[in-house]
Order: C-alpha cells, then structure tokens, then sequence
C-alpha cells in the first residue's frame, strides 16, 4: 500500500515537475489578478453603498447560529467520500476519519484552487493509509455527482430564476452540462473494461470504469447523489441565516435562485477559493433583487469566511494529531 503511495506521489511531483515554471506563475498570476481586481472593484462599490452600515447591523444570535450552521458542510462532504468508497467496495474506514481530512481541504480550500484542495485531501489520506488509486477515484466520483448535483439543482430553479430575473436566452447550458455529465457516466458504466486493459494507455480508464461500475450499479452511488443534492440545498439555508444575520431581506426562495449560481462561479478555476468572483457575483445578481450592493458583499465575504470556519474543528483535530502531522512520532 505504501509502495502504491509512494509511486503515486512520485507521478505527481515529476508531473509538478514537468510544468514550465513559467507557465505555472503565469496562471497564478492570472487568478491572482482576478481575485484582487473582482475584490477591489466590489469593495469600492459596496462602500458607497452603505458597507460598514451593514456590518454595523450584523446580529450576534443569528450571526452564532448561522455559523452552527456552517459547521455541518464538511460533514457532508466526509460522508459523500466515504458513501463513494463504500460504492466503490474499497475500504472507506471511518466517516469521522474523512469528514476531519475534508475539513482540512476545506480550510486551505480558501485559499487554493478546487483541484489542488482536492489532491490535498487525497494525499492526507494516502498517509492515513488509504489505497492511492481507490482515493483518486473516490475523489474525482465525489467532486463529480457533486457538480451533476449542483447542475440539477440549477435545472429545476430555473423557473425561479426567471421569476427574478427574467428570462435567460442561455437557460439551456445547465440542463446540456447535466445531459453530458450523466452520459459520461453511463459511458464509464457501460465501458468494455477488457478492451481497455489490452492497450496500455487506456488501463488507468479500464480501473477507474471498473470502479465507476461498483459505484453507480449500487445504493451507494443513488445515497452520494442524494447527499449531493442535499449539500447543494443546504448552502441556500447557510446563505438565508447569514443573510437574516445582517439584515438583508431576502427569502430562502431567493437564496435558492441565487446561490446555486454563485456555487457554479466559484467552482471555475480563474481565482484562488473563489474569492473575487463570488462578490462580483453576489453584489450582480442580489443588486438586481434590491440588495444594497455594501448588503450583498458583506454577505458574500462572511460566506466564505464561514465556508473556511467550518473547517476548523477538523483541522485542529487533524492538527493535534501526532500520528497525522508527524508519523512515527508518539503523542
């Protein structure tokens, strides 16, 4: 097992490796400049519409509460993993164990691209002494059902979006994205394995069918689907209490319309965490809804700040275990 660790640790670092240096700086460079200018041009608009009346009139209990709230995100996504590796009939280990490694890809999370947030949690838990390639896979059929559960969601809002927007001549993207993402699905499903593994290059996509098989032939991938749809639901409720918290008068219904987008937005891979771009979209979307543009970036910052928060009770417990920090080391 450690050996498979190891060799997949190495493919990573000779693929790091292989990057030109400067082509990695330029795409840093990028999504920093993103970032910060989305970020700069937010808060100049905010402060000239009431950004620290708004923070002035942020309410404690329901600040409290809304933060409660946040901390049940990364045990959602620690139950996804393992309800995936159980599909997958891997060893999953302990759903307490995975929920404390996604909530320290949570907190970095923040800061770092959903990618490299992701290939943090895998080789966390590689070192816990899970099987490389079953973590990989688990990882991508995670983050996978839980962007088709994210395109759902945004499939039947539509109709509320409408309602407060108007009409999108685009509406249609969502519903083809989740057309193309349960078709490669069935693709992998339904892929002649035996094929694959005769050429060689198609032997990583014959191993990861063969999972892919496990997984969505079982109730185990049906459960990770539901867990995805819930989590995606759940971002609304977080979004409503934070949104009360601060005074803001929007309804569930409205968040429901509104952040299943901003979700979308910061999933794109042109800014670290997604900062930047959540508040431009926030302060876009909730001005047409009537929010003060200094409402909708308070609320944007204190989600992300809640979202990286909600992480921090696993990573302390990641961080004050010896055995995680430093193996071989006694407590």
């Amino acid at each position: 097992m450690h050996t498979v660790a190891n060799d997949w640790l190495n493919e990573q670092q000779s693929r790091s490796r292989a990057t030109p240096s400067k082509h990695r700086f330029a795409k840093g460079a990028f999504k920093l400049a993103v970032t910060v200018g989305i970020l700069i041009y937010a808060v100049n608009d905010a402060a000239r519409h009431g950004l620290q009346d708004h923070i002035r009139l942020i309410s404690p209990l329901l600040g409290c509460i809304a933060l409660a709230a946040f901390m049940i995100i990364p045990v959602f996504g620690g139950l996804r993993w393992w309800c995936v590796l159980r599909g997958m009939r891997k060893p999953a280990g302990s759903a307490v164990t995975l929920t404390m490694l996604f909530s320290v890809a949570t907190v970095f999370g923040q800061a770092l691209p959903s990618v490299a947030s992701d290939s943090l949690r895998g080789w966390l838990a590689i070192k816990r002494g899970y099987d490389a390639r079953a973590t990989a896979h688990a990882i991508i059929f995670e983050r996978g059902l839980m962007v088709l559960a994210l395109l759902l969601v945004l499939v039947v809002t539509q109709p509320l979006l409408a309602a407060r927007f108007g009409p999108f001549s685009a509406d249609w993207i969502a519903s083809l994205l989740l057309g193309i993402g349960v078709g490669g699905c069935v693709m992998l499903v339904a892929a002649d394995q035996e094929s694959l593994r005769r050429r060689r290059l198609f032997r990583p996509v014959a191993q990861l069918a063969a999972d892919a098989r496990c997984l969505f032939t079982s109730r185990w991938g049906l459960l990770t689907a539901v867990l995805g749809i819930i989590s995606n639901a759940y971002f609304t409720v977080v979004a409503w209490l934070l949104a009360s918290a601060i005074g803001l008068n929007l309804s569930w219904l409205d968040c429901l319309a509104v952040i299943p987008l901003v979700t979308l937005a910061t999933t794109l891979p042109i800014s670290f965490g997604g900062w930047g771009v959540r508040e431009g979209v926030f302060v876009a979307l909730l001005g047409i809804l009537g929010v003060p543009a200094g409402g909708a970036f308070v609320l944007s910052v204190l989600f992300g700040v809640g979202g990286a928060l909600s992480g921090l009770p696993g990573f302390v417990i990641w961080w004050l275990d010896p055995e995680t920090v430093w193996p071989g080391r006694s407590a």
